[in-house]
């Protein structure tokens, strides 16, 4: 009887480590496809970053003073935040 008990496990023990490696296998490759469409996304990122980087240089190349102006105002509102915050 004890016989049939060790070899009952053993063969439990075998069919859990045979689905651990199917989850395992599962895993990585859901990990793989979530890189492959995080890589995809993020040069479709660069695409927006780039292009609004050029609309604002062309901008800022068109209306210099208004620019400044808003530098300026950018400026002094980040400057009055970071001052009632450090209060």
């Amino acid at each position: 009887m004890s016989d049939s008990v060790i070899g009952n496990s053993g063969a439990n023990i075998d069919a859990a480590k045979k689905q651990g490696r199917t989850l395992f296998e599962q895993g990585l490759d859901a990990a793989r496809e979530g890189i492959q469409y995080a890589q995809g996304h993020v040069g479709d990122g660069l695409d927006v970053v780039k292009s609004a980087a050029k609309t604002v240089s062309e901008f800022v190349y068109e209306q210099p003073l208004i620019a400044v102006a808003g530098a300026f105002i950018i400026g002094y509102m980040a400057a009055r935040i970071m001052r009632r915050i450090s209060s």
